[in-house]
């Protein structure tokens, strides 16, 4: 017979006080990286084909968001 236990509501919630917050920056941290890596990728393309016309002069590594970059 399996023997239910009982979780502590307290302890539940400061479980989860402690978590969350550890969540949050684990995944903020990963979407980072991802955003960084494509970023320099971008760059990297930008500088293998020796493309340096008006149309990429919104690629530089230090502007806004690459998403946003023309």
């Amino acid at each position: 017979m399996l023997n239910k236990t009982r979780s502590n509501p307290k302890q539940t919630i400061f479980s989860l006080i402690l978590f969350l917050p550890l969540l949050f920056l684990v995944v903020n941290s990963l979407k980072t990286q991802e955003y960084e890596g494509e970023r320099s990728i971008l760059l990297k393309l930008k500088k293998e084909f020796g493309i340096d016309s008006s149309v990429l002069e919104s690629w530089i590594s230090n502007k806004s968001h690459h998403c946003n970059w023309k």
